[in-house]
């Protein structure tokens, strides 16, 4: 699981502020708002739906080190930490709803067992069991990219040649980066 979906950028990876001018014209507010959300994406899904994100685990492999990804993640977002690394990918859900796929990159170096734990169980939002739901959370190198996703549009039933919203960030809560994140909006 290290990530061998195709990702086929039709606008290449950016500030939210550039792409959501030229190209965010058709997207609703919200979504608008959530992909230039700089903070917990959980936290502001149910903030404007006012429902609970659920979290649906696909898959997700503990490795010894940081997968290579340069042409995914670009040459500015390396990784956060030396060690060990579990690797996720999941859908999150509002009522039911798929809204978001999510593939995130996560140091297991430094996190208390009991979050380790939750983490590797994959039913609580990422953010929330990084921040212990108390701390700072952001999201340094922020950007947004437009891209088809031919998988992804095949498990949702869409042309293969739909385009998707797509960011990609560091995680960091309190100073320190703990996670690399790519995540799929599944809405516009």
């Amino acid at each position: 699981m290290r990530l061998e979906f195709p990702l086929e950028l039709e606008e290449s990876w950016g500030p939210p502020s550039g792409l959501l001018a030229r190209r965010g014209g058709g997207i609703s507010d919200r979504v608008r708002g959530a992909l230039a959300w700089e903070g917990s994406l959980t936290r502001y899904l149910e903030a404007q739906w006012g429902h609970p994100v659920r979290v649906r685990l696909e898959e997700q492999e503990s490795v010894a080190t940081w997968p290579p990804g340069a042409a995914l993640w670009g040459e500015g977002t390396p990784p956060p930490a030396r060690g060990a690394v579990l690797l996720r990918t999941a859908w999150l859900h509002v009522e039911g709803e798929a809204m978001v796929f999510a593939h995130s990159q996560v140091s297991l170096a430094g996190l208390e067992e009991e979050v380790r734990q939750a983490l590797v169980e994959g039913e609580r939002p990422l953010g929330r069991l990084l921040s212990g739901g108390e701390g700072t959370l952001v999201r340094p190198r922020l950007e947004l990219a437009l891209a088809k996703a031919p998988f992804l549009a095949d498990l949702t039933g869409r042309a293969r040649e739909s385009l998707f919203w797509c960011r990609r960030s560091l995680l960091s809560v309190d100073g320190t980066a703990n996670a690399r994140i790519l995540e799929i909006f599944l809405q516009a």
